[in-house]
């Protein structure tokens, strides 16, 4: 599984000039900083993760609230 940034995700941020944030498949929220190159996990309890993922880090199901999203009818 793929828990953090990509290469490409990183360069985009960069070429943009704006720190980007990614969810990955273990619950994590992730932000990288373009300007210290650093990344940072700044939410592990809040964002659905897959139940597949060895390094799973919350129980939150992914096929749950289905409500607020706007691309689910």
């Amino acid at each position: 599984m793929n828990n953090g940034f990509s290469e490409g995700d990183k360069k985009k941020a960069d070429d943009r000039k704006v720190p980007s944030y990614v969810a990955t498949p273990n619950g994590s929220l992730q932000e990288y900083d373009d300007k210290t190159k650093k990344t940072e996990t700044v939410n592990t309890t809040d964002v659905p993760s897959d139940p597949n993922d060895p390094e799973r880090l919350n129980k939150v199901d992914p096929n749950e609230n289905k409500k607020d999203d706007p691309y689910v009818k």
